[in-house]
């Protein structure tokens, strides 16, 4: 017979009677308990602030080098980007 269950761990927190009140209640209007609110809430945050923290960031001199290759009109795409725009064409069309 297989049993398989998720594993679990533990997160302790110490919060104010006053947050844990407000938690509760939030909880109660969502149909949840406050476990599962406290975790939808918490993970949906966590996923936004390492979204924000994984997006490319770049130093004043790499944007202003990224601008200047965009205005640059007599550029000419290489062979990767010829590539990709086929392959984006070909998907779309």
């Amino acid at each position: 017979m297989n049993t398989s269950r998720k594993k679990t761990e533990q997160l302790d927190i110490h919060l104010s009677s006053e947050a844990k009140r407000t938690i509760e209640s939030a909880a109660t209007a969502r149909g949840q308990t406050a476990g599962e609110f406290a975790i939808s809430v918490v993970m949906r945050e966590a996923r936004e602030v390492l979204n924000d923290y994984n997006r490319t960031r770049l130093s004043n001199r790499d944007w202003k080098l990224f601008i200047e290759a965009l205005e640059d009109t007599e550029a000419e795409p290489n062979e990767a980007l010829k590539a990709a725009a086929e392959r984006h064409n070909n998907l779309f069309r």
